[in-house]
């Protein structure tokens, strides 16, 4: 067909044009890097889809499909890879894309293609591209953050008391709360992941939230303050102390609707990097959409133990004498 007798020359060719439309035509064509969130929603967003997913009313939610597609090959001479690659639905060799596309059928990505075994469902191919964050999948609302310059002007935030978000903020069970809605679903709402919080981001929830209301009553009145973006007043942020060191404080951001957690970012270490979230936008969904609206107070000792100990007052031993006597000291034994 080529007119090339050699067949390892029509291979090199083959090889050098992947090559090329890899580096040159892909980045510009393919990947989360290369549409951004608002032309997704502008541009690639049904009007059946936004009615469907956001009531029709919804301008800053992204739809997107994932769906995992067939690529079928030869049968391999590796056991090993003859055995991940074996599909037993198809009952063929073959490896699996996953695509992500809009509603309109644009495509966004593609990311893999992965192995075809029993353990490499569309469900594991998801959680596995979220665990990584492959191509970035995870930091549309990062984005928005940075778009309005609101990490750093803290001039943007006011300080107010939780009770002034009360009737816009969603309620949740706990089991809401660790419900991973996207589990074996190939179609989701790709800024409502909801907020999957494991039984480890659970137990640390509480004392991150006793820690901000310095109490362990949290059934009481008690002032938890929130930071309230002055340009997205759906958008809030709670200062949190680290766990580890007293000089270190993170800033867990949530964005949401009286109905759903829109998307959360945190700029700890794992805030954007991981499936979930972190401790610290687990302590504040926590206790927003659930803690607050408890009325029966639950006995936590742990919490209750600093009260038997008494913490020494740190004090100088370097000080300023000149206002006192020549003779006098800090410390007597007389």
């Amino acid at each position: 067909m080529l007119q090339i007798a050699d067949k390892r020359t029509v291979s090199r060719i083959i090889n050098s044009a992947r090559q090329a439309i890899v580096k040159s035509f892909v980045p510009d064509n393919l990947g989360f890097g290369h549409v951004t969130r608002e032309d997704v929603i502008g541009r690639h967003t049904t009007t059946i889809a936004r009615e469907l997913m956001c009531g029709g009313d919804s301008t800053d939610t992204a739809i997107i499909i994932i769906d995992g597609t067939y690529l079928y090959i030869q049968k391999s001479r590796n056991n090993d890879f003859q055995r991940k690659t074996f599909n037993l639905y198809k009952k063929r060799f073959l490896l699996k894309p996953m695509m992500i596309v809009t509603t309109t059928g644009y495509i966004v990505a593609c990311i893999g293609p992965f192995m075809s075994d029993f353990n490499n469902n569309d469900a594991a191919i998801m959680k596995d591209i979220l665990l990584r964050n492959t191509d970035h999948i995870l930091s549309w609302l990062k984005e928005l953050l940075e778009e309005n310059n609101l990490i750093r002007r803290f001039s943007l935030w006011e300080i107010i008391n939780h009770t002034e978000i009360i009737d816009g903020f969603p309620i949740m069970t706990q089991e809401d709360l660790g419900d991973l809605t996207f589990g074996n679903k190939s179609s989701f709402n790709f800024t409502q992941l909801s907020v999957f919080i494991g039984v480890f981001q659970l137990k640390r929830a509480r004392s991150y939230a006793e820690e901000r209301c310095s109490t362990t009553n949290l059934t009481s009145d008690v002032a938890y303050s929130v930071h309230r973006c002055k340009i997205i007043p759906n958008l809030i942020r709670i200062p949190t102390q680290s766990a580890h060191s007293n000089r270190v404080t993170y800033h867990p951001t949530i964005h949401f609707t009286d109905q759903a957690i829109l998307g959360w970012w945190c700029d700890c270490f794992t805030g954007a990097r991981f499936l979930g979230c972190c401790s610290h936008i687990a302590s504040a969904i926590w206790f927003l959409s659930y803690q607050r609206w408890q009325t029966q107070q639950r006995q936590m000792p742990s919490g209750e133990y600093k009260n038997l100990t008494t913490d020494s007052i740190q004090v100088s031993d370097f000080y300023d004498s000149s206002d006192d006597d020549d003779d006098s000291q800090r410390y007597s034994l007389a």
